[in-house]
């Protein structure tokens, strides 16, 4: 039975200036200093073996890296990206990693939203009003996640192991760890926090911490222009009418 038509009139024409989008597996990182990734083409470059004829191209986008899991690395797992090149492969550009969109997994993979905002909400860092379609997601991973808030310019970078910087119009929130009841069991003084968190606002510093340690040559509280007395002792010191206590806290 003969075909058709001729796949290669089908083919639009090599223009030098005419870029057309591919699909390809990543085969390699180059060194360090060099942001281009090499690529085999599927299918046009799947049965060549050597991988010095295989094309190295830069990032579609200037001042962007791309990375991936390679061919070098994990031969059976390695990521495909998008690209553009001219239809004879001479020039070519990495645009991204490409989604996955044929098999039983196709469009599936979505970052977990509801769980996502019930722990920001948890943590006062967000409210209920917060839009899913509001959100432009730069970039997640199982591990890491990093959107904007389109409407009100809030940002978030937030990791699996409860690490997170969030920066809303009115306050910023810095935390490590969790903060899960399951760390709660590790810690011996269930009133102590198992993480660390800052809050800042325009009017007040907050700061949860199991153990806080300033390290400073001088520190000052306040403007009164007042000394602070202490011993560097673990028991009282007796003086002449007066006795000194170790300082277990300030308040100033």
């Amino acid at each position: 039975m003969q075909p058709q038509y001729d796949d290669r009139q089908r083919q639009v024409p090599a223009y030098y200036d005419q870029l057309q989008i591919y699909k390809a597996r990543i085969v390699s990182k180059p060194e360090p200093g060099d942001d281009r990734l090499q690529v085999r083409i599927i299918p046009h470059m799947v049965d060549i073996p050597e991988r010095d004829l295989l094309p190295i191209w830069p990032p579609f986008f200037k001042g962007q890296v791309i990375v991936g899991k390679t061919e070098a690395t994990d031969q059976k797992n390695a990521d495909c990206v998008w690209c553009a090149a001219l239809p004879d492969f001479s020039v070519g550009f990495v645009i991204g990693l490409a989604n996955t969109y044929e098999g039983q997994d196709k469009y599936a993979h979505s970052y977990n939203f509801k769980d996502l905002i019930q722990s920001l909400m948890k943590r006062g860092v967000v409210s209920s009003t917060m839009n899913y379609k509001d959100l432009f997601v730069q970039y997640w991973t199982d591990d890491y996640l990093e959107m904007v808030n389109f409407r009100t310019g809030d940002k978030f970078i937030i990791q699996s192991n409860g690490n997170m910087i969030v920066m809303e119009q009115n306050q910023i929130y810095l935390r490590v760890g969790s903060g899960d009841v399951s760390e709660t069991a590790d810690n011996p003084n269930t009133a102590v926090p198992p993480f660390s968190a800052i809050r800042m606002s325009r009017k007040e510093v907050s700061i949860a911490t199991p153990h806080l340690r300033i390290r400073a040559s001088q520190i000052t509280l306040g403007d009164k222009g007042l000394n602070v007395l202490g011993a560097a002792s673990s028991i009282p010191i007796h003086t002449e009418g007066a006795t000194i206590h170790p300082q277990t806290n300030i308040k100033v």
